[in-house]
């Protein structure tokens, strides 16, 4: 599954740049589809380390590194 969100912003390019090719009125119709795939790619590589945090923090997938950061902080 995580090779083909890959790519969804891939074909969104695709889609755009065919219609800036083919197409009289390229700006108009071609660019909110070019926003769009720009948007769907920043969405997912900004999706993937905050999910992995809020999972961390909410979940506690990372709990025992925690302890012990708590542990050695005192330490110092």
């Amino acid at each position: 599954m995580a090779g083909i969100i890959a790519l969804i912003p891939g074909l969104a390019v695709y889609r755009a740049l065919n219609g800036f090719r083919h197409s009289e009125d390229a700006v108009t119709e071609a660019l909110p589809v070019m926003v769009v795939a720009l948007a769907a790619g920043v969405g997912l590589a900004a999706g993937t380390p905050i999910g992995g945090f809020a999972a961390g923090r909410i979940f506690g997938v990372d709990h025992q590194a925690m302890l012990a950061r708590r542990r050695t902080r005192g330490a110092r």
